[in-house]
């Protein structure tokens, strides 16, 4: 932001959009310098919600290895 000296974090749009097209939309109509144009916009809430998805799938995964070296190990 204008003025601000923190050191902030993000997705950029189009890199979000090529991993999936659902995680990206247009915002409102906006002009400048006479040029119209929407700016593309990042869905945190969809990238979150996937990132959860497959943590879960992950610790569950994680557990089933474990059992199984638990089992080959003897423990």
């Amino acid at each position: 932001m204008k003025g601000e000296t923190r050191r902030r974090r993000g997705f950029i749009a189009q890199q979000a959009e090529k991993a999936d097209d659902l995680y990206t939309f247009l915002g409102i109509e906006q002009e400048i310098d006479g040029e119209k144009f929407k700016v593309m916009n990042v869905d945190y809430t969809a990238i979150i919600a996937d990132l959860v998805t497959v943590a879960q799938g992950l610790l569950v995964k994680n557990q089933e290895l474990e059992r199984r070296i638990s089992v080959l190990e003897g423990i």
